[in-house]
């Protein structure tokens, strides 16, 4: 398990006691190449970001977690957000996507607004899945009012943005990344006209 998916205070703090992490620890290998490895460390892997998680994205990202004065924020190149089972928890309580009220779906944008914090936003990448066990336009509707207009805002700063959202019925999943750039009324349109065409070529 890495060493920023653990929660960690500078008292109480065990990755030094990590050998299979001997590539980040000063005592080893000094500042420069320490320093060096744990950007490259952030440059490389892909973190997965789920409903449950979701309010600890900014503290992720700039989070110095090697102590070396290296945080993702300044690093990283890509993130996939899941969000699953069409609810997401907040600090207010259930936020059912399908059913979102206004001040919940501000705890959802902030959180995610987080990621403009990324300072390589041209060579970001963000995927977001959504996966739904439930019927497919309630979904929809919701990821039109909640998530298009602030994933919209990213991917305007420069980031790539990539929806997938996930049929559990069918276990299928449908790009709807192209359905950023029409207005939110026609969202589920654009949406049925996806599934048809999907099972016309399947």
């Amino acid at each position: 398990m890495p060493p920023w998916s653990e929660s960690c205070t500078w008292a109480t703090c065990r990755y030094d006691d990590r050998l299979s992490y001997t590539w980040i620890m000063l005592k080893y290998v000094g500042l420069s190449v320490a320093s060096e490895a744990a950007a490259t460390y952030y440059r490389l892997i892909s973190p997965v970001i789920n409903n449950l998680q979701l309010q600890e994205v900014g503290n992720f990202l700039r989070k110095d977690h090697f102590h070396l004065g290296i945080v993702p924020a300044d690093h990283l190149h890509r993130l996939h957000l899941h969000l699953f089972n069409s609810q997401t928890y907040t600090p207010k309580g259930l936020l059912m996507l399908a059913e979102c009220r206004r001040s919940e779906a501000n705890y959802l944008t902030q959180y995610i607004h987080a990621l403009l914090r990324v300072k390589m936003r041209d060579r970001f990448q963000l995927t977001v899945s959504a996966t739904w066990h439930n019927f497919i336009r309630p979904s929809s509707d919701a990821l039109a009012r909640v998530l298009v207009p602030v994933l919209k805002e990213l991917r305007d700063a420069g980031i790539t943005v990539t929806v997938q959202v996930w049929n559990a019925r069918d276990t299928k999943a449908y790009d709807m990344s192209q359905s950023l750039d029409i207005p939110q009324e026609d969202w589920c349109a654009s949406w049925d006209e996806k599934m048809r065409e999907e099972r016309r070529v399947g």
